[in-house]
């Protein structure tokens, strides 16, 4: 994915090193990850979580959300149904475990 502009994220706060990660093409806003919610989520284009957040329709509606990474290695919290229909690009540590 390349962006002209700053790609926005939303980071769980509780996740180490994260600001260390991206460039300065980034704006990174990091949060308790139990507040993330629809509206936190307006205008952004990543969000990287633990399984405190719950990914489902509900909190995906009408976003612009284009990547969604976990670092926990459980998927109970994401239904990947809808991240498959919303065709997200996304990363779970379940992934790479299977």
């Amino acid at each position: 994915m390349i962006y002209k502009n700053k790609m926005k994220i939303i980071i769980d706060e509780n996740i180490p090193y994260t600001k260390e990660l991206f460039n300065n093409n980034s704006k990174i806003k990091k949060i308790t990850g139990r507040k993330i919610n629809n509206y936190i989520l307006k205008n952004i284009n990543a969000i990287i979580i633990r399984s405190t957040t719950k990914i489902n329709k509900k909190i995906l509606n009408e976003r612009n959300i284009k990547f969604i990474r976990s670092t926990t290695s459980g998927i109970y919290h994401i239904n990947k149904k809808i991240i498959k229909k919303k065709k997200l690009n996304s990363f779970m540590l379940q992934d790479v475990i299977q």
